[in-house]
């Protein structure tokens, strides 16, 4: 059956979540905060339906490696820092990612083989701090057909020009797909002067 993991009080942890069942597991945060301290890599791996609502989620320690100039990523294939290894729906709402400077490198993301954004996926109402992020906060690669995806009512604040995007896409089976986009708050970081990346949404194929 579905599960249901309900937060009382704020939690830390040192390696990765590990989300599995059958039915679909739901993360009720309750407002609390999972503070992580993984030492690169995924903070969670999502691998069934799954539905996080009402948490934060804390990096403590950056989650990539870099060489001197910051540009290259040494990850063993987890640069998805949340990371969705499914072919279901996948609902985050009520959300907040925060952390450490440059803590993330992707914040959320699907797995590149086997896996695929479902119809139902939603991403609502949560917040994105951008002075912990790296590069991208939503990565969609490769849809269901025929799928519904909506990304709506959330705050992509303080975000890197020179190298993050809200939302990065790629529709590796080219099928039909509808994406709803509403009502997205995105603030740009206006120290950061070089735009090289700047816009809502990156399209790659």
């Amino acid at each position: 059956k579905a599960v249901t993991i309900e937060l009382n009080k704020d939690v830390e942890v040192a390696s990765t979540l590990t989300f599995e069942n059958a039915k679909g597991i739901t993360l009720e945060g309750n407002g609390h905060k999972i503070t992580t301290k993984v030492d690169k890599g995924h903070i969670m791996e999502i691998k069934c339906a799954f539905t996080m609502k009402d948490v934060t989620i804390y990096a403590a320690t950056k989650l990539y490696s870099t060489n001197s100039d910051d540009s290259y990523h040494d990850n063993a294939g987890k640069n998805e820092n949340i990371a969705f290894n499914t072919t279901k729906p996948i609902v985050i709402t009520g959300c907040t990612f925060d952390g450490v400077a440059d803590a993330y490198y992707n914040v959320t993301g699907y797995i590149f083989s086997g896996t695929k954004v479902a119809n139902g996926t939603t991403f609502s109402g949560n917040t994105f701090m951008g002075a912990a992020i790296r590069h991208n906060c939503i990565n969609l690669y490769d849809f269901e057909a025929n799928a519904t995806v909506t990304i709506s009512g959330n705050k992509f604040l303080n975000v890197k020009t020179s190298t993050t995007n809200p939302v990065r896409l790629t529709n590796q089976s080219a099928v039909a797909t509808t994406l709803v986009m509403t009502d997205n708050e995105y603030e740009y970081d206006v120290a950061d002067d070089n735009t090289e990346y700047a816009g809502f949404v990156l399209i790659q194929n």
